[in-house]
């Protein structure tokens, strides 16, 4: 929809009333198509849940995704948002349009708010970025890390989707605990048991039964691992019908997992999808008779969310914010220990009384995450930093 207002005067009278909150997806990178998807389902679930507030998105008109029924649009001139200059020209052009809060869903922080009294909140998934080593993400330098604790420093409120996270922040970008505030993901409708299609597992040259892996194809998501335990599997078990479905674009210039899967002989028994049609990621879950994550830094961990929503058991790694994610509807292991994966997945894969538990138990703990208690929680914050 456009930006401009069709309703009645009245309910443009009653809009005008309201603090206008802005969640700026402008700057959200094209490629990470599931931040997209969460941010739709927040800003629907704003819509009911944050009535007395005029929830606006801001965002630039090449844009295609994150649209929202009802929602309205504000769009960054072409001539701010291609120049170095939007990062200390967006707060002033946000306050010209009667913005009282302004939301950065993601880590981006203006390089100074002068000249506005805009109160500000920013969502950080993760500190990755620095708590991990080089050879595992593209790690802050010093003089970076140095500017985001100072520009977050001038943040309202943090948000992180888990408290593991919320330590990271603390630790890492040196936050005070009490400007931080856990705001859990929630799980949208359309994962559910019975949501496969086999049109949709064919598109991507699957066929049931199969393993999945679901995650950006790069070092810290240690999708090697699941390759060597497929391979250790069918080793000890050399009847299993099972594929291994690696879902999820591969980092550009990273060949680790596709050079193993050649060298262990897995060419025919592993499908590497690519990018994939968010439509189709809740058939390939409820497809799936396992999801194996065996990811070494987690903000939040969907996959393990999506999985147990789905029906389907999960096994997955015991660190960051995955044990407090999947508490005991899921199997942890050390996801540095190849025998420790291994045992995990075919407890979980070929035992019936296991693999029950884990669904029964699955379908009730991702029940409790809702995109209405993370929009309740996040329009909290916006109402406590609006009276000030």
């Amino acid at each position: 929809m456009s930006g401009r207002d069709v309703r009645s005067p009245a309910s443009r009278k009653r809009r005008a009333e309201r603090p206008v909150v802005a969640i700026a997806v402008d700057r959200l990178d094209r490629r990470r198509h599931t931040f997209g998807l969460l941010l739709e389902h927040l800003v629907r679930s704003l819509r009911t849940e944050a009535m007395d507030l005029d929830i606006v998105l801001v965002r630039d008109r090449q844009r295609t995704d994150i649209l929202v029924d009802g929602v309205r649009e504000i769009f960054v001139p072409a001539a701010l948002s291609r120049t170095s200059a939007y990062a200390r020209l967006v707060p002033l052009w946000l306050a010209r349009h009667g913005v009282s809060l302004v939301h950065f869903p993601f880590l981006f922080a203006p390089a100074t708010w002068a000249g506005t009294s805009l109160r500000r909140v920013v969502t950080i998934h993760g500190a990755s970025r620095a708590a991990l080593d080089d050879d595992l993400v593209s790690k802050f330098s010093e003089a970076e890390l140095a500017r985001t604790r100072r520009r977050l420093g001038a943040f309202d409120r943090v948000l992180t989707v888990s408290e593991s996270a919320k330590r990271e922040v603390v630790e890492h970008y040196r936050v005070p605990q009490d400007r931080v505030t856990v705001v859990y993901n929630g799980v949208g409708d359309s994962f559910r048991p019975g949501a496969s299609s086999d049109l949709a597992l064919a598109k991507y040259g699957l066929r049931r039964p199969y393993i999945l892996t679901i995650s950006t194809i790069k070092p810290k998501k240690n999708v090697l691992e699941s390759v060597r335990a497929f391979a250790r599997l069918r080793e000890r078990h050399p009847d299993m019908p099972h594929q291994l479905a690696l879902v999820g674009y591969t980092m550009p210039g990273y060949t680790e997992v596709a050079d193993e899967i050649r060298a262990l002989g897995l060419s025919d028994h592993v499908v590497t999808t690519g990018w994939t049609e968010s439509a189709d990621i809740p058939a390939l879950y409820a497809g799936a008779d396992l999801v194996l994550f065996p990811s070494l830094h987690e903000g939040f961990g969907l996959p393990v969310v999506e999985g147990m929503a789905s029906g389907v058991p999960v096994v997955a790694s015991n660190v960051c914010s995955i044990p407090e994610v999947g508490g005991d509807a899921i199997l942890t292991f050390d996801p540095s220990n190849l025998d420790d994966i291994v045992a995990t997945a075919e407890r979980a894969l070929f035992d019936p009384s296991t693999r029950a538990v884990l669904v029964e138990r699955g379908l009730e703990r991702a029940a409790r995450f809702t995109w209405t208690e993370a929009a309740r929680k996040t329009a909290a914050v916006y109402r406590e930093l609006l009276a000030r």
